[in-house]
């Protein structure tokens, strides 16, 4: 399977005050890393990770090992212009992929900014899949209680279709692949609103981190 989307994204350089992924402080699975001890694990899987955003921002911060494989799966144009940037800046721990058939391999899947532009709930992705990874991370992603929605999300350069996940139907489904919520956390610096229906505005966007 590709990733393909009808998004016309845009290839962002890596900036430490990117509007999409945040502060270093903000981008919460950072201190994950740290905290469960995944700097040392030697596989992580980056999904719609731009063209290597985290790595570089983490890299820069954390003892990441020589060995590590970090794969981010993303649409064509937007691979191919991750790829160029890491061939000149020497980096071959970072990889790019349109498929997700390398999910398989990882001991680590990372959605940082990206959950929200699966139309399809994320343990259904993964369900999909030939193998599940040991932890799950998703970051700065509005979801809320109520039902599974729909808008189109103007990020300002481009607008793309944005699903809003139901929060316990995201945590039953991880629960039923066997993973346990770990810790949840919340985004306040994002937040989605929705002229005309206030009541389903997402004030803040959420983070998780799910382990099996």
């Amino acid at each position: 399977a590709r990733f393909q989307s009808t998004s016309s994204r845009e290839a962002l350089r890596p900036s430490a005050q990117n509007k999409e992924f945040g502060p270093l402080s903000d981008e919460k699975p950072g201190s994950t890393f740290s905290e469960s001890g995944l700097a040392p694990v030697a596989s992580v899987f980056d999904l719609g990770g731009n063209v290597g955003n985290l790595f570089y921002l983490y890299a820069a911060h954390m003892p990441f090992p020589d060995n590590l494989s970090w794969t981010v799966c993303e649409l064509e144009g937007i691979a191919a212009a991750g790829q160029r940037l890491a061939q000149e800046r020497g980096e071959q721990r970072l990889a790019f992929t349109t498929s997700m058939d390398e999910l398989a391999k990882a001991q680590v899947l990372l959605l940082s900014g990206a959950m929200h532009y699966w139309e399809a709930p994320l343990p259904r992705i993964l369900s999909q899949g030939r193998a599940l990874p040991k932890q799950v991370l998703v970051n700065r992603s509005p979801v809320s209680d109520w039902p599974t929605g729909y808008v189109i999300q103007d990020v300002g350069t481009y607008f793309a279709a944005c699903t809003i996940h139901n929060r316990a139907a995201l945590k039953d489904g991880m629960a039923a692949l066997g993973y346990r919520l770990r810790e949840e956390w919340s985004c306040p610096d994002l937040r989605l609103d929705l002229p005309g229906w206030p009541e389903r505005s997402v004030s803040a966007y959420s983070g998780f981190a799910w382990e099996r």
